[in-house]
């Protein structure tokens, strides 16, 4: 597939809402063996989906165009200067009408904010940012749009900045530190006011983080949402080491005793890295505990055929499977059905991570759970604090996760 490299604007929700729900793309997805196709869908389906969902209706935004309102069932866009016309007043009569300031009569302010409704108009939040004096773009940069959790919280933070008036410009570094590079130079000369950055060094833990100095050289203020330690940048992380600790704890506490753990073959992923430690030391430390196999994805093109026969080896089976990621169970679902392995009566299912989609499976997966609004909320909100006060220390803050018991696992005697 040629890939490009995409910019989205948030500035208008009806073309860029989020992804389709896993339960439109995700059955077919299973149902077909085509996990990569549904994976990809993920980083194109705003595009993908655009000429189903809003037919003859919307277009992509162009940066370069003035923003305004645009009425829903239309390509028309509709602006305070053309409701002036409309009501037979002038412009500043209809600004002061709508947001409410003295000079307008009752019933005059009435009869204007009933046109508007009419006509489907919404105030322009980025012109009056402008107005202001700043830029209306805030920048979100992703280390791989293909990641569930990225998607998820970005969903949480555009409706965050959207209701403070700025549209995000989304990018996607494909876990590349060239193209996340390029990203940076693209974010200061759109003259983002701060920047939200899952970074690529969170997948490959050798990358330098020094691009980043670009943007806080020129007063933009940066929220990592990954393990950065760079005077200037704050950040937002999740408990990983607890979280996947509590995890084998609660299914020990389920009588699962033998343990296979899948992991992503990337040996400079940080999560992953904390993650795979703490299970095994938490394995390791149980009594009866034994971790009967680590399996990694990057290592063979058949590392779910090996999940799939390590299952099948008899009594020394693993009773549970843990996976580093939810993609990775993703992944398991078809291979174990079509093996005839039944979750969870012949094997349990367990992974970290926090995607609208391990509701939609057939049983639902058991997770150590990212607390996605916590995450976006603490992140827009050191970002603010940052834009109001560049001088504001940095900040480190650990969001908690919680264990969810879902139906893809069970209980073993034994």
């Amino acid at each position: 597939m040629n890939r490009k490299k995409t910019f989205f604007s948030t500035r208008y929700r009806g073309f860029l809402s989020p992804p389709l729900s896993p339960a439109t793309w995700l059955p077919n997805a299973l149902n077909n063996g085509s996990f990569e196709q549904a994976r990809i869908s993920v980083l194109f389906c705003r595009q993908q989906t655009l000429a189903q969902r809003l037919p003859n209706r919307w277009e992509p935004c162009n940066l370069t165009r003035t923003m305004g309102a645009r009425t829903p069932l239309s390509d028309k866009l509709i602006t305070i200067r053309e409701l002036a016309e409309m009501a037979g007043t002038t412009y500043a009569t209809v600004s002061r009408a709508l947001s409410g300031k003295p000079g307008v009569s009752k019933r005059f302010r009435q009869e204007i904010v009933q046109l508007a409704k009419k006509h489907h108009y919404v105030p322009n939040q980025s012109a009056r940012t402008l107005q202001k004096g700043g830029s209306p773009f805030l920048g979100f940069l992703a280390a791989d749009l293909t990641n569930f959790t990225y998607i998820s919280i970005f969903r949480q933070i555009e409706a965050l900045c959207r209701e403070r008036g700025f549209a995000l410009l989304i990018a996607d570094s494909e876990q590349r530190p060239e193209l996340e590079r390029e990203h940076v130079e693209y974010f200061l000369r759109m003259n983002v006011r701060g920047a939200f950055v899952f970074p690529v060094s969170d997948w490959r833990s050798n990358v330098s983080n020094k691009h980043f100095d670009t943007l806080l050289s020129n007063r933009i203020p940066i929220v990592a949402m990954g393990h950065i330690s760079q005077p200037g940048i704050s950040t937002v992380v999740s408990e990983e080491k607890l979280n996947a600790r509590k995890l084998i704890e609660e299914l020990h506490a389920l009588g699962h005793k033998r343990f296979l753990i899948v992991v992503q073959e990337a040996p400079g992923n940080v999560p992953a890295t904390i993650r795979l430690k703490s299970m095994t030391e938490a394995i390791s430390a149980l009594d009866g505990g034994h971790l009967t196999e680590v399996i990694r994805t990057g290592t063979s093109l058949d590392w779910k055929g090996a999940v799939v026969r390590a299952i099948q080896k008899g009594n020394e089976r693993p009773t549970a499977i843990v996976t580093i990621n939810e993609n990775a169970a993703l992944a398991l679902y078809q291979p174990l059905a079509v093996a005839g392995i039944r979750i969870p009566e012949d094997v349990s299912l367990a992974t970290c991570g926090s995607s609208n989609w391990i509701e939609e499976v057939a049983f639902p997966l058991t997770s150590a759970h990212i607390n996605i609004e916590s995450v976006a909320t603490a992140a827009q909100s050191l970002l603010f604090e940052k834009m109001n006060d560049l001088n504001a220390p940095d900040k480190h803050l650990t969001i908690a996760q919680s264990i969810l018991l879902k139906e893809s696992v069970a209980k073993v005697s034994g």
